[in-house]
């Protein structure tokens, strides 16, 4: 085989896949997913995002369908801004307890995004609640609490929920000023951001903190939708070392479990012109942290990094896929495993499909939508809303 050849990739279940996230989205859920009740918005987000990656949402919805899930979103829009993560905590205005019932940035942005992607025109959000909501839970450093109970911010203040924050600005504020209400802190989001990058230049949960590639996809994300980032070499070479090939073996359930098999980590360099045409090897997913195991989701949360910087070309995407396809993809039900051996989630399913939605042989193979990195959702679902891609800013 030429050097200039791509192996050819481990067959896509593209049919199992997408029953598996139609089984999600119109059948009850697994006992497991009972905890995850109060947030049922960021299932809705994953469910609809996988369907029309897979450009299955509108041959497999009917227009009363799509109103209905519409309407289900909007049922949860909190009247003070924002939306609540199910209906489960709505209680009426009357009724003592609101403290219970609060609106939180994720499930807001989960809200927003869901919204997208099922071509909503976002008319009815309560926008200038939801802008001033957003803004009341910014606090002096910068960073952003989750949700407000009794006047005072609660949760959060780390990179995930700054993340949100900056995306639900960016869908309520992109098309035109709101200049009727006040912005939010900019600088000091950018300051509290630039904060959380540590000593080897990848982002962690605060000052000082350990990085971690999932907190460093928040970061990068959130400085985006702010504008344009400048280059981070340093935080480059950071993503780029995640990629290893040693795989965790099928019984060890947990990245913080490290039992190896056939592992052989891979020598990176910076030179972009080299990385697609390695050597073929084992297959080589991605760790969260040094000494770890690699795992479905991080091949997304480094992969749309490296996306944001403009070297998505520096990973060795061939043994990317590989790990997907071969050892985490569900073989008999469709979607994707945390690792191998474990059956598949919605969120690991949703990041697997997001991963392979990034890479130009797989969108080709597989017939996916390419995704937008920033938003996490697909770039015709960003234009579907009237906005630009975040990355063409």
């Amino acid at each position: 085989m030429s050097n200039f050849q791509e192996a050819q990739s481990p067959p896509f279940h593209r049919q199992k896949h997408i029953k598996y996230w139609l089984r999600c989205l119109r059948t009850f859920l697994p006992t497991q997913y009972t905890s995850t009740d109060t947030a049922r918005m960021s299932l809705a987000f994953f469910i609809l995002s996988a369907l029309d990656l897979l450009s299955a949402l509108d041959s497999n919805l009917t227009l009363a369908e799509r109103d209905a899930h519409i309407s289900w979103i909007y049922h949860c829009q909190h009247p003070k801004g924002g939306f609540r993560g199910s209906p489960a905590t709505i209680i009426p205005s009357e009724a003592v307890g609101e403290q219970w019932d609060p609106a939180t940035l994720p499930s807001t942005y989960f809200a927003l995004a869901a919204l997208a992607i099922l071509g909503d025109d976002l008319k009815r959000v309560k926008k200038k609640e939801c802008l001033g909501w957003l803004r009341s839970l910014q606090g002096a450093g910068g960073g952003f609490s989750e949700l407000m109970v009794d006047g005072e911010r609660e949760g959060g203040n780390d990179p995930r929920v700054a993340y949100a924050a900056a995306g639900i600005r960016w869908f309520l504020r992109q098309r035109k000023r709101e200049e009727e209400t006040e912005d939010i802190d900019l600088f000091g989001l950018r300051s509290f951001i630039e904060g959380c990058e540590s000593f080897d230049h990848g982002f962690g949960g605060g000052p000082d903190q350990e990085s971690h590639a999932g907190l460093t996809y928040c970061s990068l994300g959130a400085l985006s939708f702010l504008g344009p980032i400048t280059p981070r070499p340093r935080t480059l070479h950071w993503l780029v070392s995640r990629q290893s090939a040693d795989l965790p073996a099928p019984d060890s359930d947990t990245e913080d479990e490290p039992s190896f098999h056939s592992g052989r980590p891979i020598s990176h360099t910076l030179d972009s012109s080299s990385s697609p045409f390695l050597a073929p090897g084992p297959a080589a997913g991605f760790a969260g942290r040094p000494s770890k195991v690699p795992d479905t989701c991080y091949s997304f949360w480094v992969g749309a990094s490296l996306e944001m910087l403009g070297s998505y070309e520096l990973i060795d995407t061939c043994r990317n896929r590989e790990f997907l396809l071969e050892h985490t993809q569900g073989e008999l039900t469709g979607g994707f495993a945390k690792c191998p051996g474990a059956p598949p989630d919605i969120l690991h399913s949703f990041l697997g499909l997001a991963a392979l939605a990034l890479d130009k042989v797989a969108i080709k193979e597989c017939y996916l939508k390419p995704l937008d990195p920033i938003v996490c959702i697909s770039k015709e679902a960003v234009q579907k809303i009237g906005g630009d891609s975040a990355m063409e800013r």
